[in-house]
């Protein structure tokens, strides 16, 4: 059998190709969904101190994901395509020549199978596949612009100026806050009791009075929980 005769697309080679990212997706959603139950945040006094991976990592339901999950969708299929040739060549000859002689393809497609066709190899094939597009496409419509945090310190000057989670702080006194770096550096040079101002990206303002820390009493603490940069879209 020629290259050329090997790769020549046919419904089934294009149906077997179309079929593997989905058997990925339906196996990783499975894990997803275990996560989910082995992992469901744990209130104290109201507040998820900490977000699970699988929930924080949620994407939101807008056309540029749909955008991203078809274009990974899309490309993991081209990948998997001489795959799907590779399987259909060896069932025409497993129907038509002696099924011994293929016993060591049969071999070698088993364990493929056991190696990626499961929950665990099949998230992270599908998550790396994915991430491609959309990691182009983030960098080139997204820009840091200050500060989000997932949750409030209860009894800190955060959560008694009514700041509320996934807000992104984008100034504070007057300074603009473009990442965690700059939010962490900008607080190192303030003192408990000192008075700021916070700025959201919505244009909300937020006093606070600082308080000490309780791990170091000379440093001020401001009480927002798992700080990470926030991105908004490019204008």
């Amino acid at each position: 059998m020629s290259w050329k005769e090997f790769f020549r697309p046919t419904k089934w080679k294009i149906a077997v190709a179309i079929l593997i990212p989905m058997t990925f997706a339906l196996l990783g959603l499975s894990l997803f969904f275990v996560e989910l139950e082995l992992y469901k945040p744990v209130l104290v006094n109201g507040v998820v101190p900490i977000i699970p991976t699988a929930s924080q990592n949620l994407p939101a339901f807008n056309l540029e994901n749909i955008i991203s999950i078809v274009a990974g969708y899309l490309l993991f299929a081209a990948v998997s395509y001489p795959f799907s040739c590779s399987l259909l060549a060896i069932w025409n000859r497993y129907k038509h020549q002696n099924p011994k002689q293929l016993k060591g393809a049969f071999l070698a497609l088993t364990l493929i199978g056991i190696i990626f066709f499961n929950p665990l190899g099949a998230r992270i094939i599908s998550y790396f596949i994915s991430y491609i597009p959309y990691s182009l496409y983030f960098n080139l419509a997204y820009a840091p612009c200050g500060v989000t945090f997932s949750s409030l310190i209860p009894n800190t000057p955060a959560e008694k100026s009514g700041l509320i989670p996934h807000q992104i702080i984008s100034n504070v006194n007057g300074i603009a806050i473009q990442n965690v770096t700059d939010f962490e550096n900008f607080f190192a040079n303030f003192k408990p009791g000192d008075n700021v101002t916070v700025r959201t990206i919505d244009g909300k303002s937020y006093q606070l009075i600082l308080m000490a820390n309780p791990s170091d009493p000379r440093r001020a603490m401001i009480g927002i929980a798992n700080a990470q940069t926030g991105y908004c879209k490019k204008t």
